[in-house]
């Protein structure tokens, strides 16, 4: 079963993925990038997956620190 809405706006393709990346405690380069496109929808959705969110930030990256809020 999934964990997303119908209405999720992640390619099918990539949800399969992004669901082990919100569950999974262990996230490589490719797992951050998936969370990444997501955050709008993870942040409105999902705020309980926000400090998994959070791990995905390049923090040493202004705009993307910007971006997490907007």
């Amino acid at each position: 079963m999934c964990l997303f809405p119908q209405d999720w706006h992640i390619p099918h393709h990539l949800q399969d993925k992004l669901e082990d990346c919100l569950l999974e405690p262990d996230m490589f380069e490719l797992d951050k990038q998936i969370l990444w496109l997501a955050r709008v929808e993870i942040r409105e959705r999902f705020p309980a997956y926000l400090p998994t969110l959070l791990r995905s930030v390049k923090w040493s990256s202004h705009v993307d620190v910007a971006k997490v809020k907007h």
